[in-house]
């Protein structure tokens, strides 16, 4: 998911930040700090920590090195790894928990830069409807004429208190075979909800690329990362603030837990 998480982050800091100000006024504008970290439980922290290039800046190099970045969970302190790269790592045994509240800071040219996540509960009684799924080979218009489509494969899970999820779901095929052999393979064997706080999601067989075993991952996701998808709607004439949770920078310090099913799609 970090894939997305980051052209997120930079189209909607990139619209806002850039055409909201006069040409001539770009090259005096400071680099934009930008930070970004999800937690997850039962693994190490990674936080990320780039900037912004100046318009007109001769430099292409947009990580931020030799921070002091720690992590504290209340109780404890991490000391996170300066990896020299941007990314700054906990030690193997400093692992995320469930349900503990973390709290982000460093200083950056004189300013305190801080944010606070809890991390969620792992997704309750989550179930698909089939383990299985057939389809025959198709190309667009192949189920006209009175041919059907299976059944959508139907995920639910239990959202008594309306908190956010989103599902993705990945070919994980070390070499998936399209389903439609004339069409174009995607770029990831992969398609994906956009947050919201419903407790059910209906697969479409037609949203299958591929063949093979499937992963479908449910994410219970806190508000400030499903905010990231609604500043998606960013543009030269609508635009507003990117949602961000750091204080003294742009960007998102979140956390999310899941659970997983596997999936199969056969061939007849």
């Amino acid at each position: 998911m970090k894939t997305t998480h980051k052209i997120l982050l930079i189209v909607c800091i990139a619209l806002a930040y850039w055409s909201c100000t006069k040409e001539s006024d770009l090259t005096t504008i400071p680099d934009q700090l930008v930070v970004e970290g999800y937690l997850a439980p039962g693994h190490s922290i990674d936080i990320k920590v780039t900037k912004e290039i100046r318009f007109g800046s001769d430099s292409t190099d947009r990580s931020v090195t030799g921070l002091t970045v720690k992590i504290s969970d209340g109780v404890k302190t991490f000391l996170l790894k300066d990896n020299n790269d941007g990314h700054y790592y906990s030690k193997p045994t400093e692992i995320v928990e469930q349900a503990k509240t973390y709290s982000l800071f460093f200083t950056y040219q004189g300013n305190d830069v801080t944010s606070t996540t809890t991390v969620p509960s792992k997704p309750q009684n989550f179930t698909s409807s089939v383990r299985y799924i057939t389809l025959q080979p198709f190309t667009p218009g192949s189920f006209s004429g009175g041919a059907t489509l299976p059944d959508p494969v139907q995920l639910k899970w239990n959202n008594d208190l309306k908190e956010y999820h989103l599902v993705v779901v990945t070919n994980v095929e070390a070499a998936p075979v399209l389903i439609n052999t004339n069409a174009e393979a995607p770029t990831r064997p992969s398609f994906r909800t956009s947050p919201n706080t419903a407790s059910t999601f209906d697969i479409r067989p037609f949203q299958f690329r591929y063949y093979g075993v499937h992963t479908l991952v449910l994410y219970k996701i806190n508000p400030e990362y499903a905010g990231l998808y609604d500043d998606t709607g960013n543009s030269s004439l609508n635009l507003k603030t990117p949602n961000s949770n750091i204080k003294n920078a742009q960007g998102i310090f979140t956390a999310v837990n899941s659970d997983t099913l596997l999936l199969t799609v056969r061939k007849p």
